[in-house]
């Protein structure tokens, strides 16, 4: 039994981290297909790690008189990039070409894996994919600024501290990000739970998640179709571009 709780401890500190550097191959035209489409049903579980404002936001009186927010364009892929969505003040689109992922990893959680490793007969464990973004190139981080400072105006205005207090919670994630992989560098993660015992780490779909895009970083270049996305119904260009400022400057 001290083993086993030995093997889990271990297991937690390691947190079984693999770094995708060399690609798995796809010689032909049907396999590089389905490592764009796996890219594409990755999209709904891109998590940047800055939350959602709390709902006194939506409520307060400018935010009414900015009117809804429009919708961001569609979650999609192609051999460029990928779109995802986060929201800090209103919902944005993020282009991301695979150029700007400096690393790609996947690993078994720590937590809650160790509260699940003793279960033996139990068969889940969490797994997680994560992306390391050169973001300095994609304009993204002064629009989250500028939302964190939408925030901080909409506390003041409801005389509540909620929503500054989110600001500053995603600010200290864009701060943690920097300081373990350096400035303008932006995290994101993918969580998936796989029907296997915690006590055996096993990769599953955040090896394949984080092989797909490995694949797709190392070869840019590579088209396979003229004008289209995986993970939509209606092709259009990508644009790095968000949908229209939602601070009301």
């Amino acid at each position: 039994m001290r083993a086993a709780l030995l093997g889990v401890v271990c297991l937690a500190f390691a947190g079984c981290r693999t770094v995708v550097e060399t690609p798995p191959a796809a010689d032909d035209p049907a396999a590089r297909a389905q490592v764009y489409q796996r890219i594409a049903d990755s999209l709904p579980d891109a998590d940047l790690g800055l939350g959602y404002p709390p709902a006194i936001v939506d409520m307060t009186a400018s935010a009414r008189a900015e009117g809804p927010a429009p919708e961001p364009p569609p979650l999609r892929c192609n051999e460029q990039g990928f779109q995802v969505h986060f929201r800090v003040y209103r919902p944005r689109a993020l282009w991301i070409p695979y150029s700007a992922l400096e690393e790609i990893s996947y690993r078994w959680k720590p937590f809650p894996n160790v509260v699940l490793a003793p279960l033996l007969i139990v068969p889940l464990q969490a797994v997680e994919t994560t992306l390391v973004i050169d973001a300095r190139g994609l304009g993204v981080l002064d629009k989250i600024e500028a939302d964190c400072t939408r925030l901080e105006r909409v506390s003041r205005e409801v005389g509540l501290g909620g929503a500054a207090a989110h600001a500053d919670g995603v600010r200290w994630k864009l701060e943690e990000d920097a300081a373990n992989y350096g400035p303008g560098r932006l995290v994101m993660t993918f969580d998936y739970l796989v029907p296997y015992p915690a006590w055996i780490p096993v990769g599953g779909p955040a090896r394949e998640t984080a092989e797909a895009y490995a694949w797709a970083r190392a070869h840019p270049t590579e088209k396979l179709q003229d004008e289209a996305f995986y993970g939509q119904p209606d092709p259009a260009e990508p644009s790095a571009e968000d949908p229209p400022a939602e601070d009301g400057e």
